[in-house]
């Protein structure tokens, strides 16, 4: 198990490795890189892919999304994006919102969720620390 892990795991690096040199050759320095951050304005975007980590860094040209595969959602249907709205726009406390119990579940479901084990050390890095809009 531990081995086909590792093979697998490399085996993904080594593509986003390939995918990252093309993207270099076909659109310079500045093109894309594998989970790299990148800056756009929020109000542009109306849709968001979900959990498709096999995607990132790839540049998608044409329509959009470019295939009837990829799950795609309205962004105001994201159920983090709908807390923060709550939260931050109508007033409503962290702990009404419901994303707690969104990110307690999920924890549950895979035992560990970006990176928290618990709910607390999630509430504490994701939510805690962003500061008001103003």
């Amino acid at each position: 198990m531990f081995r086909r892990t590792l093979v697998s795991t490399s085996h993904r690096k080594l593509d986003n490795y390939l995918n990252d040199i093309k993207n270099k050759i076909i659109y310079g320095t500045s093109g894309p890189l594998y989970a790299e951050r990148i800056w756009i304005d929020p109000s542009c975007c109306k849709k968001a892919i979900l959990l498709d980590i096999s995607i990132s860094g790839r540049v998608i040209e044409g329509n959009w999304p470019p295939n009837s595969k990829i799950n795609v959602t309205p962004v105001e249907d994201l159920i983090k994006i709908k807390a923060c709205i709550d939260h931050w726009v109508n007033g409503i406390p962290w702990e009404n919102t419901g994303i707690y119990e969104h990110m307690e579940d999920l924890i549950k479901s895979y035992g560990e969720y970006d990176g928290c084990k618990n709910i607390i050390e999630r509430i504490l890095i994701n939510f805690g620390s962003i500061p008001a809009i103003g």
